[in-house]
Formats: structure tokens, C-alpha cells, sequence
């Protein structure tokens, strides 16, 4: 698990890191553990970034001992380029 914690640490830092993914990935048999969280609840929600929640990501950049910005900004730019903006026009008055 420290190995994995290291790899994943040294990752973000040199900006390798590009999915979330990646960190559930990492060492899904202790991952969870370290986060907190159900495997099934980890998978859903670093699958799928609009699903994480500030606590997961303060968690991750804890365990990882870094900075909470870079560990927002890879889960941002995965989450924005996965995001299917919503069509809320038919919900707007007419003029």
C-alpha cells in the first residue's frame, strides 16, 4: 500500500496523473480502505468524477500527501470533459 501511496504521490506531482481512474486503479484491494469508502462506491465514483465528492478528493490528496489543487484540477478536467452540458431552454419563459 505505501508503495502504491508513493507511485501515486510522485504521479500527481510530475503531472502523470490524467484520470481518476488511475487512482482506484492503483491498488484496488487497499484503495478503498485508505479512502474510506466501499470498492463498489470507489469505482463508481473515480469512474466518474462528477460523482466525487469534496471529502473523496481531500482524502485523496491526504493520503497521498498532495496538494489538494492538483488532485482537484485532474478530477475538474476529467469531470468537464466528460460533462454533457444540459439543455434547459424548454424550462425558460418564452418572450
Amino acid at each position: 500500500m505505501q508503495e502504491a501511496l508513493r507511485n501515486l504521490k510522485s504521479r500527481f506531482a510530475t503531472g502523470d496523473v490524467k484520470s481518476m481512474k488511475e487512482v482506484a486503479g492503483s491498488y484496488a484491494t487497499g484503495m478503498p480502505f485508505a479512502l474510506g469508502i466501499g470498492y463498489e462506491t470507489m469505482i463508481k465514483r473515480f469512474h466518474n468524477p462528477e460523482l466525487l465528492t469534496l471529502g473523496d478528493i481531500l482524502t485523496t490528496a491526504d493520503i497521498t500527501e498532495t496538494d489538494v489543487e492538483i488532485v482537484l484540477a485532474v478530477a475538474m478536467a476529467e469531470a468537464r470533459k466528460n460533462h454533457v452540458k444540459r439543455d434547459i431552454s424548454a424550462l425558460l419563459p418564452t418572450e
